[in-house]
């Protein structure tokens, strides 16, 4: 078999995202066969499920995987062990890949539909840089709404789990709730008045919203104070009673 084969090519990738990974943290089970667009499934630091397609560049087809929750995983350039690999839900792929190709003749293909492959740009890799693994970032990219959360999730030490705590925090689009050009403040305000009147909302959308925009100020203050994971330990038990 040739060196250069598709095969080969896959399991070398396989290899290597994989290997990447668990070098994060995140765990890597493989089901017997590919079946619905399944190549592998991941699991977070945070216990959540990721279906997985493995793809040797980035690539969406919505007829085939759109609405479908999975997530495409792919190179960047450059030489393998040495390039950024991604993980981007396929939906969120798709709408990127779509503002920037959206307009070109092949995009809509007669058989296929919405349709389209291409290597990492540069412009793309910027757009994609919360998913980007090697990335510091990686995994505040996850969306989580709240269908998807459990109790569980949130019984965890806010100083000894901060990485579970900062993906789960990150999981809520907090900006995109409030107006673009106010969404700062309003959320700065809500996390002052919470901690002058010591008194926390009793819904998940706010507590929520208040674990984001406290796990910004710390990152904004540079340092971490002991009553900061309090506080934080304080919405993560809200959170799961909520929850509960």
């Amino acid at each position: 078999m040739p060196s250069s084969s598709p095969q080969i090519t896959e399991a070398s990738n396989r290899a290597e995202i994989c290997s990447l990974l668990l070098s994060k943290g995140y765990m890597v089970y493989h089901p017997e066969a590919d079946v619905n667009g399944i190549d592998f499934l991941i699991e977070t630091p945070a216990g959540l499920i990721q279906k997985c397609q493995l793809k040797s560049r980035a690539f969406v087809h919505w007829k085939k995987y759109g609405g479908e929750n999975i997530h495409m995983v792919f190179p960047g350039v450059g030489e393998p062990m040495r390039r950024e690999w991604y993980v981007v839900p396929h939906d969120k792929l798709f709408h990127t890949l779509k503002e920037i190709h959206g307009s070109a003749p092949k995009w809509d293909h007669p058989v296929y539909g919405e349709y389209w492959h291409a290597p990492v740009s540069k412009k793309l890799a910027e757009r994609l840089a919360l998913f980007a693994v090697k990335s510091p970032s990686y995994g505040a990219g996850v969306i989580l709404r709240d269908n998807q959360l459990r109790a569980d999730m949130f019984a965890i030490d806010a100083k000894h789990d901060w990485e579970k705590m900062h993906e789960l925090g990150y999981s809520f689009p907090a900006y995109e709730y409030f107006p673009e050009e106010a969404n700062t403040y309003i959320l700065c305000a809500m996390l002052n008045r919470c901690k002058q009147d010591r008194e926390f909302p009793n819904d998940l959308f706010s507590l929520r919203a208040l674990l984001f925009i406290q796990l910004r100020s710390m990152y904004w203050a540079g340092t971490v104070e002991d009553g900061d994971y309090r506080f934080c330990g304080e919405l993560l038990r809200k959170i799961r009673n909520q929850l509960s």
